[in-house]
């Protein structure tokens, strides 16, 4: 049996070092656009690209909690849970509340669980519904993740990420992500080249 593809995806070029573009390390690199809307359109028209294929997801999170340096996390599950939701002024379905495990073995980072929206959050209070979301681990947020696992799940070999904290969540998110994108870059192509 051949052995799977090995397909890495990131949100936009500037997620992906030159260095690893270059490498023989990926089959393919693709880019899915920012933001989860972007993301869902990819991942149906690229359902076949990805069939069979093991695909790494790399890019940026903030990060609920304190956040004073940049470092790698290995994620291990995705939710979709907006702002509104995580603070009790609307209402999902039921089958909206799905969190999905994502593949991919031990990157030797930290683990965390991600949730996501199709907006960066600003305030990082929430309530009981992410209880048994983030159990021992960082709670993360990133844009695409939910919006491909979703998708690519079914039909893929494995599915993992490996994010990175460039902000805390909060008003100062895109700030805070101007200041630390190049260096979170810098650290994923770090680990993916020595791993």
């Amino acid at each position: 049996m051949a052995k799977p593809k090995k397909i890495l995806v990131a949100a936009a070029d500037l997620e992906v070092d030159k260095k690893i573009r270059e490498s023989s390390q990926f089959d393919r690199v693709l880019y899915c656009g920012i933001g989860s809307h972007a993301a869902t359109a990819f991942a149906a028209q690229n359902m076949d690209v990805v069939r069979g294929a093991d695909v790494l997801l790399i890019g940026s999170c903030g990060v609920f909690g304190g956040f004073e340096a940049p470092e790698l996390f290995s994620v291990r599950t995705a939710a979709w849970r907006p702002q509104s939701y995580r603070q009790s002024r609307s209402r999902m379905l039921d089958g909206d509340l799905e969190v999905l495990s994502l593949s991919g073995g031990d990157q030797g980072l930290k683990e965390a669980d991600c949730i996501c929206a199709s907006a960066l959050s600003f305030d990082p209070a929430y309530d009981d519904t992410l209880v048994g979301i983030a159990e021992n681990r960082n709670l993360v947020e990133n844009m695409e993740l939910y919006s491909l696992a979703r998708v690519w799940l079914p039909v893929v070999s494995s599915f993992s990420a490996v994010l990175g904290s460039t902000n805390a969540i909060g008003p100062d998110v895109h700030n805070q992500w101007k200041t630390n994108f190049a260096k979170v870059r810098e650290l994923t192509a770090k680990h993916l080249l020595e791993s």
